[in-house]
This record gives structure tokens, C-alpha cells and sequence, in this order.
């Protein structure tokens, strides 16, 4: 491979949205000297279209899960002839007609059997990034790129868990030199499909929602590349969701502490576990606007640099409170307990109190399993509390000695203090009042002094 800085680009789903947004890949390739690899995601609603056809197809309905099969079908070759010049038309076409083939027999098992198997589930949901990234590679080509697609299953070696499937580091790394590096060195752009591995058993497993970003982060470790870019639908991360506050602000860079707990949040749908893979080798990743080239965008580095105080004003409309009490003697460690409710909620955030014993979970959502509610001895519970709102999280740097939550939360809105952090302060809402609140809670924070001043900005490859 040669001597020139790597950048490793990731194309989300949602900023593919039109075929004419292939031409804003083919013009983000001319803009970035040096050598690059693209990542990209499924097409637009594809995976969510999938998992619709294969809970109908589970349900009985195999001619509607098929119906879904061919629309996916229909826009897919729509896209490749407003694109592709034979002969790579056909070559597209042909590719695609195996996975669709093979995606019919998918969903015509899962409605015979009447469930969805992880696997099965796995190689049906691949047909979205196979896709993809196949047609950008030909189009590419078109535009006079030297690209080559690399089959994601060849680079990243996961364990068996479906859905959810952890890649193997050593095999992985192993396996995506081996192949990308020989592009590379040729000064070819080797195209990936992001979100799918293959497992030790051979089989092609998922890496969970998010993944392309995990699958983006791994090959810039691996290869050991300067920068990686998140290309979305919008241009960076802003002090409060746009759309409930107009005066929020982009956010020029953001600490890995910060964008962690913003992806857990939301704010951001980038996969929390890739920032730990960049952040011991101190790679930023940057994250910008596939509609507008010319923005900035925001970097995410350990030596990002920001003045204390709240930076973004996150929310999730919907999260549950849930105690579960404790008698004594207890039943099992309370540690025990922990991880149990751990594995199965995936909570937010957790307590523990020794005495009284309780174990408190914010958990996003309110899927709280009804045998939780009226069983908690399953737990090793008495007793177990429920309350459902909105939640508003203040993040930033001191926030504990730099504000004064008093004088920033309005009532009926109530500050968590017991979860409180100098990173981040939780704050309860009623749902009904959380737009309103989020506008409050952000003009107040803010008042008119941060938006107008530039933030500092530290350490490598924050200038994209």
C-alpha cells in the first residue's frame, strides 16, 4: 500500500436516499486526496422494508412478505438504470436477481416454520448492503474510479451470535489486510459492504443496527487510517434536536465520552461500540452531510477541546423508571441480580443501593415485560415500581460545579440527581410537555452567548 493518508468513508443508509446521491459519493472520492475505502449501508428503509416482509412472512402472510420482495426488487433495478450503462447494467441485475432468488426462499421458509431464525434473519438482511454497495461499485467504475467490491464476509470474521454478531479482532484483522491492502497498493477504492461478517461456522451474521459504522471503524484500525467519515443525511451534531429547537447550533467537535453517551441517546444512530476501536488508537471520526460537501461538520477525538458547561441538549420521547425492592436476607448478591437485569433490559443507566436494597434501571422505552410487573420475584424482588416519561439529558464538561440545575430546570421537569455525572445530568419529563421543555431547558443553558462563539477545537485530523 502506498504511503498516502487513508481515509475511510461510511455512507449511511439514510443519506442514500435518490439515485443522484451516488454522484455526491463519486464527488466526495475526487474531493479527498490520498487513498480511500468506502463503507456503505442499504439503501434507504431497505433493512426496516426486510424486517417487515419477514414478520409478515412469520405471520402466515408469504404473499405479502414476497409483495415487499418485489418492490425491494422494483426500486432497486430502477435505481441501477438511472445509473448503470450496459454492460455493468446487466452485471448488477444478474447479481441482484441471486440474492432476490434467494431471499424468496428465505421468507418462504420463515412462513412455512411460522418464526424468523436469527440466521435466516441474517441472510436476509444482507441483501441490503450487498446490494448497495455492489451498484456503487459499478457506478464508480462508470465515473472512472479504479473501485473493486470486498465482500464483507471475506474481511470481517464475527462469533456465532446472530443479530447481534461480535467480530473476532485478530481474524479480522487478518483477513481485511490481506485483501485490502493489495487494493490499496494498486491505488484502487475498495467498496464494503457494511453491517454483515461471517461467523467461525461460516455463516453470514449481522453486527446489529449501527453496524456499517462498527464495519468502518475496524477497517480504519486495521489499516491504520487517519480519519474516518461518517457521511449522513445531516451535517453534524447539533446543540438540541432542530426540530423541536430552531435556534440550535452545530457542535464543531465532541470528546468520545460525550459522542458515546449521545449515540446510547439517539442523537446521533451511529454504533456506540465503534468509538471504543478509534479511541485507543486516537483516530477522529468525523461527521458531515452528504447534501452539502461544504460543511464542516463535527469531529469526534480524544483532544477535542470544549469550554465547560452543557454542550447538547438530548431527549428520548419515551424511557421507564423501574425499582425493584429488596427483602432481607436477600436471595442472591445483588451483583448477580445486576447483570441479570443487565443482559435482558439493556438499560440507560443503572443503581444499586445497599441498604434499602434496591436496584433502580433507566431503560429507553417502555417495553416493560408484564411478568417483570407482576413477578419480580423472578428477580429475587418484592416489590417493583413503574414509571414511564420523557427524558431530556444535559451533556457536557463540570456540569455539576458549572450549573445550576435550579435555575436551567423548570418545573414539572425533575433533575435526577442521584444519576447526575459532570458529564451528564437526566432529566424527567412529562412526555406531553417535552418539546417545550427541550426549547426551555436548551434557551436557557445557552442564552444567547455559546452559538456566537467559536468553539476550540484540538488534536489530528479535525480540519475535513
Amino acid at each position: 500500500m502506498s504511503e498516502r493518508p487513508l481515509t475511510v468513508h461510511k455512507v449511511g443508509g439514510g443519506a442514500l436516499r435518490a439515485p443522484e446521491d451516488f454522484g455526491q459519493v463519486a464527488e466526495v472520492l475526487r474531493q479527498s486526496p490520498g487513498a480511500n475505502v468506502i463503507v456503505v449501508s442499504a439503501l434507504h428503509g431497505v433493512t426496516d422494508e426486510l424486517l417487515r416482509a419477514a414478520r409478515r412472512a412469520a405471520d402466515g402472510g408469504r404473499p405479502a412478505a414476497l409483495e415487499a420482495l418485489r418492490f425491494l426488487q422494483d426500486r432497486h433495478a430502477d435505481w441501477a438504470r438511472r445509473l448503470l450503462q450496459p454492460p455493468a447494467l446487466t452485471q448488477f441485475l444478474r447479481f441482484y436477481d441471486r440474492l432476490h432468488r434467494n431471499a424468496q426462499s428465505i421468507l418462504s421458509s420463515m412462513a412455512r416454520l411460522r418464526e424468523t431464525p436469527p440466521a435466516a434473519m441474517d441472510r436476509l438482511l444482507s441483501l441490503g448492503e450487498l446490494s448497495s454497495s455492489y451498484m456503487l461499485t459499478l457506478f464508480l467504475r462508470q465515473q472512472g474510479f479504479a473501485s473493486a467490491w470486498a465482500d464483507a464476509r471475506r474481511l470481517i470474521q464475527t462469533n456465532n451470535q446472530h443479530g447481534h454478531a461480535q467480530p473476532l479482532f485478530p481474524e479480522t484483522r487478518l483477513r481485511t489486510r490481506e485483501v485490502l491492502t493489495a487494493l490499496l497498493r494498486e491505488d484502487i477504492v475498495p467498496v464494503v459492504p457494511g453491517f454483515i461478517g461471517r461467523s467461525v461456522a461460516g455463516r453470514t451474521t449481522t453486527l446489529g443496527r449501527g453496524g456499517s459504522d462498527l464495519t468502518a471503524t475496524l477497517i480504519a484500525v486495521v489499516l491504520k487510517a487517519t480519519r474516518v467519515i461518517l457521511w449522513t443525511d445531516v451535517a453534524a451534531i447539533m446543540s438540541a434536536d432542530p426540530r423541536l429547537v430552531p435556534t440550535a447550533f452545530t457542535i464543531p467537535a465532541v470528546p468520545y465520552e460525550e459522542a458515546v453517551l449521545l449515540a446510547k441517546l439517539g442523537v446521533k444512530r451511529f454504533h456506540p461500540e465503534m468509538l471504543e476501536f478509534v479511541y485507543r488508537r486516537g483516530i477522529p471520526v468525523v461527521i458531515r452531510s452528504l447534501r452539502d460537501l461544504q460543511a464542516p461538520g463535527t469531529t469526534i477525538h480524544m483532544d477535542a477541546r470544549l469550554p465547560d458547561g452543557p454542550h447538547v441538549i438530548a431527549h428520548l420521547p419515551h424511557v421507564t423508571l423501574v425499582r425493584l425492592e429488596f427483602a432481607l436476607p436477600l436471595r442472591r448478591p445483588l451483583i448477580r441480580v445486576l447483570r441479570a437485569l443487565y443482559r435482558e433490559f439493556r438499560p440507560l443507566a443503572v443503581m444499586a443501593q445497599q441498604w434499602p436494597p434496591t436496584i433502580t434501571l433507566l431503560i429507553a422505552g417502555t417495553q416493560v415485560p408484564e411478568s417483570l410487573r407482576e413477578k419480580p420475584s423472578r428477580f429475587g424482588a418484592t416489590r417493583v415500581h413503574v414509571t414511564t416519561a420523557g427524558l431530556i439529558m444535559i451533556v457536557g464538561q463540570n456540569l455539576r460545579s458549572y450549573l445550576s440545575t435550579d435555575d436551567v430546570v423548570p418545573p414539572p421537569a425533575r433533575v435526577l440527581h442521584e444519576w447526575a455525572t459532570d458529564v451528564a445530568i437526566p432529566v424527567l419529563v412529562p412526555t406531553e410537555r417535552l418539546a417545550d421543555l427541550v426549547r426551555t431547558i436548551h434557551d436557557r443553558c445557552f442564552a444567547g452567548s455559546m452559538q456566537d462563539a467559536p468553539r476550540q477545537v484540538g488534536g489530528p485530523g479535525t480540519k475535513s
